[in-house]
């Protein structure tokens, strides 16, 4: 059992504090609404709009400074629609989508909306990483020398 001024981790209701600031600053009503102020995770909401940044960034980097096309249908169409600033109006339309779901889902659960907000951070960085992976495939860079297995050295550059 934990001690009584530790939370226990396994609850489903938010931090204390978090619904009395909450009426404290919307009312009652304002809070059976879901209207707060209060991010319950500001932490992960951070992490989750860098991922998904990089996202933008790492897509606007290979379809237009490599010659790559996207293969999300969606996406194609927003782009071949608006450009770069399709991109971006999708991406961040799907980032407010996500935290308001997990601002909604953690208001009545708490830590399924925190498992939420850490799968969406997750499933974001999926691409980010594949991008990058594909940009030193096509650019042929190399992160790390590795040295010849048949003994043989370069040559030397004295």
């Amino acid at each position: 059992m934990p001690a009584p001024d530790q939370r226990d981790r396994t609850s489903t209701e938010p931090p204390d504090g978090i619904n009395a600031a909450c009426d404290a600053r919307v009312g009652p009503l304002g809070r059976a609404l879901g209207i707060c102020r209060i991010a319950l995770y500001p932490n992960h909401y951070a992490w989750y709009i860098l991922a998904s940044s990089l996202d933008i960034m790492m897509t606007y980097l290979i379809i237009w400074g490599l010659g790559g096309r996207e293969v999300n249908a969606i996406a194609q169409k927003f782009i071949h629609l608006l450009g770069h600033w399709g991109l971006i109006l999708l991406k961040f339309s799907s980032v407010l989508l996500v935290i308001a779901i997990c601002e909604f889902i953690g208001r009545r659960r708490f830590d399924l909306g925190r498992r939420l907000a850490i799968a969406a951070i997750c499933i974001s960085a999926l691409p980010v990483g594949a991008a990058i992976l594909q940009f030193l495939a096509w650019t042929h860079t190399d992160l790390i020398h590795i040295p010849a297995i048949d003994g043989a050295h370069p040559p030397s550059t004295r």
